[in-house]
């Protein structure tokens, strides 16, 4: 398939079938790397233009030589030196899926937005139906997954909707939110989205999500300036079809809110409880489990400083450490954070890449004047420092977003070059076919 000619791009897809993959890895708690997730990325290399996918690919490498240098490393270093537990599988995923959003992108910049749009739309659509299921108090999707009954929070005073834990799916709501501000041009969608996934968030009574996401909307108003354009459209009278619709909507909400209003009144003092209680056991634990790691990490032996100790590795450690386990009970185990979490695990080519992607998003948000670019780059920092709470990289559905969104911002990035080059490219073979027929 020639992607630069008229036929629509299967890339164009990627996203919202290899999110929809990874979310269902989660719900079977399949193996916490995410590897089946690479399968999807192989399939559409190999059913697209495979030439291309290769030519891309190398361009991907060499644009990026610290990250593929990185992974490179550290794949054969644990392809050599941890075999048993497969531990290279979870830098090769990481890889595959950057790839992935980098080359949805990079062609045209046309496919990023449907890409997201798509994306987007299965994430919009959890989101109501989860908001729908916390206020019924139900829960359909458990009954067919047997190996999420034991880690969803079936008392329903925190919204999971289909993510399995709702720090994930706080994380995911997030995330897609912020991503699709820089999609959506009418303010009326961005106030509704704004909106929905603020009620979400804060229904999932995930501290950590709700800041982030508060302080990610103050920045991303300041800095893009859009406070200047939803002004003036509050003031103006707006389509009386459009006004109509708004009340019956908010006439159907306010019935559902009376209805439930006992439910909804416990579910919302529970979420109260918790933001207000800052220093809780959840919270106490992190803060030992960081420390706790962090202090074995440098006692380790140097090449498992340099190379890490494998996956899952400070979550094996914290769930046999004595102190932890006497202090914590049950709950010892996750480390809780992404950053101490990879540089345990996958030592030092992780914290480099990682830091790669936090310093190229922040720049990218604070420079670029571009509205898709900045709103990937503002969504990827979200996703970065709510990792600061949570293990993100063992969670196969909100990894896939992490990665994917890191291949797109750098996919954005890299765009105009690699589509002036192409463009270069095809002028000449134009020019040298002239030659030939003349």
């Amino acid at each position: 398939m020639n992607i630069l000619g008229k036929e629509k791009d299967l890339w164009e897809e990627y996203l919202a079938w290899g999110f929809a993959f990874a979310a269902i890895l989660s719900l079977i708690d399949s193996y916490r790397d995410g590897f089946a997730s690479a399968v999807i990325v192989l399939i559409f290399f190999l059913i697209t233009d495979i030439r291309e996918n290769i030519r891309i690919l190398v361009i991907f490498a060499k644009s990026h030589k610290l990250f593929a240098l990185c992974i490179l490393f550290s794949s054969l270093y644990f392809f050599f030196a941890k075999p048993v537990n497969l531990s290279y599988r979870l830098p090769v995923t990481l890889f595959m899926i950057t790839f992935a959003g980098y080359r949805t992108v990079v062609c045209r910049k046309k496919i990023s937005v449907n890409a997201i749009k798509r994306m987007g739309t299965i994430v919009v659509i959890t989101m109501v139906l989860g908001l729908l299921w916390y206020i019924r108090g139900v829960h359909p999707v458990v009954p067919y997954f047997a190996a999420a009954n034991s880690q969803y929070w079936v008392d329903l005073t925190r919204l999971p909707s289909v993510y399995v834990h709702p720090l994930i799916a706080a994380g995911i709501f997030m995330t897609t939110s912020l991503l699709l501000l820089g999609i959506l041009r009418k303010p009326i969608y961005k106030i509704t989205l704004v909106l929905l996934s603020s009620a979400a968030i804060i229904c999932t009574s995930t501290r950590m999500a709700i800041i982030v996401y508060a302080l990610c909307l103050i920045l991303y108003m300041i800095v893009s300036g859009e406070y200047r354009e939803i002004i003036p459209w509050l003031r103006k009278k707006y389509n009386k079809t459009l006004v109509l619709v708004f009340i019956l909507l908010l006439i159907i909400l306010l019935i559902l809110i009376w209805v439930k209003r006992a439910g909804l009144i416990n579910m919302l003092s529970t979420v109260a409880i918790r933001i207000r209680n800052i220093a809780d056991g959840g919270n106490v634990y992190r803060w030992e489990a960081w420390v706790t790691v962090a202090k074995n990490f440098m006692k380790r032996p140097l090449p498992q400083i340099l190379g890490g100790s494998g996956l899952n590795a400070g979550y094996l450690f914290l769930d046999t450490n004595e102190w932890m386990i006497a202090r914590h009970g049950d709950w010892s185990g996750p480390v809780d954070n992404m950053f101490i979490s990879f540089a345990y695990d996958y030592g030092i080519p992780a914290i480099i890449c990682l830091i790669y992607i936090v310093v190229s998003s922040v720049r990218t948000f604070f420079t670029t004047r571009d509205r898709i670019r900045r709103a990937v780059a503002l969504s990827l920092m979200a996703v970065l420092m709510q990792s600061i709470t949570a293990d993100f990289q063992y969670w196969p559905n909100i990894a896939f977003l992490m990665y994917a969104l890191s291949g797109i911002h750098l996919g954005l990035k890299d765009g105009t070059a690699y589509r002036e080059d192409v463009d270069s490219a095809i002028s000449q073979e134009h020019i040298e076919s002239n030659g030939r027929n003349e």
